[in-house]
C-alpha cells in the first residue's frame, strides 16, 4: 500500500499545533478535552468515502469527499456528522472561528469532549478491515483527575450500574436459592458471611459437634465408678484381682456370698470425645478447597491496571476496574479464610478433611452456628463456576458527564440509607426512557417519609410556565411529615465553576426549577433549596446567602440556593456537605419551621 498519514491539528489556548501520524511510528499526542481538533487523512490512493472510516476507539467518524492536489487525496472530517454525535445542541462543540489549513480555512471540533485517558486513532478500509494509519492521543481533563475518575467508575461498578452488561451473573444456592446475583454482589455476600463466622468462631470450640467412642481401661476400683457387664465379666475371669477383707465397712469392699473383698483393679468402658466428627472434617475440607480456589483466582487476576481510554479501550478500562474490585474482595475473603482455617487447625483438629458433603447432614442443622456454615458451603458451590474472560464482557457506553450524574445518584442514595439505617424501595421506574435508573425511591425514618426522585417529579408538582418544555431536575428529595412535604433539589454538573459561571448556572436553574415548576399547594408543601453538585479538589458547601440566613439557622431564607463541591478521593459518606443539607431538611420537616 502506498504511503498514508494522518494530520492532526490542535487549537489549544489560541495556539495552533500540527502533528503527523505515519503507519510506522508510534507517536502519542497530548491534547485537552476542550481543544478544538481537525483530522485530515492524506493518501496517494483514491478511496470512496464510504469505504474509509476513522475510528476513535469504537466511535466512527465519517470523511467528506476528498480533494485531489498533485496526485494526493485529502480527506477531512465531516462536521455535519460530528455535530450529530457530540453532546449538546446547536453545534456546541464546533468552533465559531475558522482555522487556516492546507486545504483552506476550516472549523475545528471538540471531538474529545468528556474524555480522559488514551484514545486510539485508526483509519480503516471497510472492505478489508485493514488499518491504513493508526496512532494514539493522550487526553487530559481539567474537570477531573485520573484518580477520581477511577474512584467514580469503581464506585458505579460496586453499585452494579454496569451489572447487565459488564458483570457476570451467577446462580447462588442456599438461603438465596433461585436468586440471580452479580459476581461482585455474591463475593460481597460471601465476605459478609465469613466475617459473621469469624465473630462467632469460639462457639466451634465451646460447643462443637463431637465424635464419641469407648476405650476399655484397667483402673483402681472405687464405688463411684459406673460398672458395666464388661466390668463384672472381668472380675469373674480374673479372680486374682480380689483379696478378702474382714472389714466390711471398707469403702472399697464389695460383698460376694456374705464375704467382703477388695478389688485391686477393674476393667471399665471409658467414653472418649473428640472434635474429629464428620461435620468438622467437612468444614476443614471446605476451608482448604475454598482457600486454594480463592488464591488461584487472586493469582489469575493479578494484572496491571489499564488506563481509561475512549470507547473500545474504555471497555478494557471498565473491565479492569471490575477486576480490581473483584481482586479487592478476593483478597479480603482470602484473609478471612486464613484466619478461620488457623483457628480450626488449633482448636478443632480432625484426623483428615473431607472434600464433599454426603447425604447425611442432619447434624449440621442441630446447632445454629453449624447450620450457618452448612448454608455457606451450599452458597459457594456456584460462585466460581463461571470462567471470566475479557472477550465475553460487554458494557454500555456513556460520556462522563452522564456517569457523574449517576455517581451523584448513588451517592445521595447511600447517604440517605446510611443516615436513616434503612433501604430504599423503588416505587416507580423508567420515568425517562433514556435512563434505566429514573423514577421514585422511598424509605422511612421515624415519622418522616423520604422520597428520592431521579429525573422524575412528585405527583404534587405542576408546571407553571407556558410552552411544551418539561422541566425535571436531576434529583429532588422529598421529606414528608404529617401530610406536609419539603423538597430539596440537586443538579449534577460535570464542570469546574468560577464565580461567574456558577452564578449563570444557578440563575438558569432557579428560573427553571423554582419558578417554572413547583408544588401545587405551597401552603402545605414548599421547596426549601436548590444546589448544584460538581467535582473539585475539596468538599464544601457554598450558599448565595449570608451566613446569618443559612439553612442551618432558625432565621433561614428559603429557598436556599448554592453549590456543593465534592472530591471523590477524600469523600466521607458519614460526614459531608450533602449530609449537612439532609440533616437541616429533616430538622425543618420535623419542626415545621416556615417563613
Amino acid at each position: 500500500m502506498d504511503s498514508e498519514k494522518i494530520i492532526l491539528r490542535v487549537s489549544s489556548e489560541n495556539e495552533l499545533k500540527e502533528f503527523t501520524l505515519l503507519q510506522d511510528n508510534s507517536l502519542t499526542i497530548q491534547v485537552n478535552e476542550f481543544d478544538y481538533i481537525d483530522i485530515e487523512f492524506v493518501t496517494d490512493t483514491y478511496f470512496k468515502t464510504q469505504d474509509l472510516k476513522l475510528f476513535i476507539g469504537n466511535t466512527i467518524f465519517n470523511f467528506s469527499e476528498p480533494i485531489e492536489i498533485n496526485g494526493q487525496y485529502f480527506y477531512y472530517l465531516d462536521l455535519e456528522f460530528i455535530s450529530n454525535i457530540l453532546p449538546g445542541n446547536n453545534n456546541a462543540h464546533i468552533s465559531k472561528v475558522f482555522y487556516k489549513t492546507s486545504l483552506g480555512n476550516r472549523r475545528f471540533s471538540r471531538i474529545f469532549i468528556n474524555e480522559i485517558g488514551i484514545a486510539k486513532l485508526e483509519v480503516l478500509l471497510n472492505s478489508t478491515g485493514e488499518a491504513l494509519v493508526e496512532g494514539k492521543v493522550q487526553i487530559s481533563s481539567s474537570k477531573i483527575t485520573y484518580d477520581n475518575f477511577y474512584l467514580v467508575t469503581t464506585y458505579l461498578i460496586s453499585n452494579n450500574y454496569f451489572d447487565n452488561q459488564i458483570l457476570y451473573k451467577v446462580s447462588v444456592t442456599g438461603n438465596s436459592s433461585n436468586i440471580q446475583n452479580s459476581l461482585i454482589e455474591a463475593l460481597r455476600e460471601l465476605l459478609r458471611r465469613l466475617k459473621v463466622w469469624s465473630e462467632e468462631i469460639n462457639k466451634f470450640k465451646t460447643n462443637s459437634i463431637k465424635r464419641y467412642h469407648n476405650e476399655q481401661n484397667l483402673v483402681s476400683f472405687n464405688k463411684d465408678l459406673e460398672l458395666s457387664d464388661i466390668s463384672l465379666n472381668y472380675i469373674v475371669d480374673n479372680l486374682n484381682t480380689l483379696s478378702r477383707t474382714n472389714f466390711h465397712k471398707h469403702d472399697e469392699a464389695i460383698e460376694i456370698n456374705n464375704s467382703y473383698y477388695i478389688v485391686e483393679s477393674i476393667l471399665i468402658d471409658n467414653p472418649i470425645s473428640s472434635t474429629d466428627s464428620y461435620e468438622n472434617r467437612v468444614i476443614h475440607g471446605f476451608l482448604k478447597n475454598l482457600s486454594l480456589l480463592v488464591k488461584e483466582k487472586e493469582l489469575y487476576f493479578n494484572n496491571e491496571k489499564a488506563l481509561r481510554t475512549r470507547v473500545v479501550n474504555f471497555k478494557d478500562y471498565l473491565i479492569n476496574c471490575f477486576l480490581d474490585l473483584f481482586k479487592t474482595y478476593i483478597h479480603q475473603i482470602d484473609q478471612e479464610i486464613d484466619k478461620i482455617n488457623l483457628f480450626f487447625i488449633r482448636h478443632v483438629p480432625v484426623s483428615h478433611p473431607i472434600s464433599k458433603l454426603n447425604n447425611s447432614n442432619h447434624n449440621f442443622l442441630s446447632k445454629e452456628h453449624y447450620k450457618n456454615v452448612y448454608d455457606l458451603i451450599l452458597y459457594t458451590q456456584n460462585i466460581f463456576s463461571v470462567d471470566i474472560e475479557k472477550d465475553d464482557l460487554s458494557l454500555e457506553i456513556e460520556s462522563f458527564d452522564k456517569l457523574f450524574e449517576v455517581y451523584c445518584f448513588y451517592l445521595l442514595k447511600d447517604i440517605l440509607e446510611r443516615k436513616t439505617a434503612s433501604s430504599f424501595t423503588r416505587k416507580s421506574t423508567n420515568i425517562s426512557p433514556d435512563n434505566k435508573l429514573s423514577g421514585e425511591y422511598e424509605l422511612k425514618k421515624d415519622s418522616i417519609l423520604i422520597r428520592l426522585h431521579y429525573e422524575s417529579l412528585p405527583v404534587c408538582f405542576q408546571q407553571y410556565s407556558r410552552g411544551n418544555l418539561k422541566y425535571r431536575p436531576d434529583f429532588l428529595i422529598e421529606f414528608e411529615n404529617n401530610g406536609k412535604s419539603k423538597f430539596f433539589i440537586f443538579d449534577a454538573k460535570f464542570k469546574q465553576y468560577n464565580t461567574l459561571t456558577l452564578e449563570q448556572d444557578l440563575s438558569k436553574l432557579s428560573l427553571n426549577y423554582l419558578h417554572k415548576i413547583g408544588p401545587n399547594d405551597r401552603y402545605i408543601n414548599e421547596t426549601i433549596g436548590l444546589y448544584t453538585i460538581s467535582m473539585g479538589p475539596s468538599n464544601y458547601r457554598k450558599s448565595t446567602f449570608k451566613k446569618s440566613y443559612d439553612l442551618s439557622l432558625t432565621e433561614y431564607i428559603g429557598p436556599q440556593i448554592g453549590s456543593i463541591e465534592i472530591d471523590p478521593k477524600n469523600f466521607d459518606i458519614s460526614k459531608n456537605p450533602i449530609l449537612e443539607i439532609i440533616d437541616y431538611a429533616m430538622h425543618l420537616t420535623l419542626n415545621e419551621i416556615r417563613q
